[in-house]
């Protein structure tokens, strides 16, 4: 089963609609690196992170040769922090198997270089869609929401597009 590599901005938004336990439900392995769970998402507490995490959301380690690889891109690349660069590496050193979930331009641009494939939060949930986790009414109400949500950055183009499908 391949696995997704989660960012913080992702993550967030997914929260924001109520549907980072319903990931879980999608045929995927579903992860975040352990310094974005530590240090980048505080908004979300412990409890929550107990329930993801016995409900299968895994929390992957980063080796000391992947954290000095990811501080190498981070100052090769501008744009994504370090904690964007920490799933870079860590999705990079799991191969075909992962795939990188970010809205990062930036680290998707390097991820396309790198031959990392590399997908965003509307991606993720036209899977929600295609895998039936979601029906039709509640995948247009998270595109309303996050239509709706001046914190929520995605393509105005691809958000409006998926009304229509």
């Amino acid at each position: 089963m391949r696995i997704i590599l989660n960012d913080s901005c992702c993550l967030i938004d997914l929260r924001k609609v109520g549907l980072l336990r319903k990931m879980l439900d999608l045929p995927y392995r579903m992860a975040v690196v352990y310094p974005v769970r530590k240090f980048e998402l505080l908004s979300i507490p412990e409890p929550e992170w107990s329930i993801l995490e016995a409900a299968g959301l895994e929390i992957i380690d980063v080796s000391g040769e992947l954290v000095r690889e990811a501080e190498q891109v981070k100052r090769l690349v501008r744009g994504p922090s370090i904690y964007d660069c920490f799933g870079f590496v860590q999705a990079r050193a799991l191969g075909r198997e992962s795939i990188l979930l970010t809205n990062d331009r930036q680290l998707r641009r390097l991820a396309v270089l790198d031959q990392v494939e590399v997908h965003g939060t509307l991606w993720l949930l036209d899977e929600f869609r295609h895998h039936e986790v979601l029906g039709t009414a509640e995948y247009i109400a998270v595109l309303q929401a996050w239509d709706a949500d001046e914190t929520v950055h995605l393509p105005k183009d691809e958000v409006q597009k998926r009304y229509c499908t």
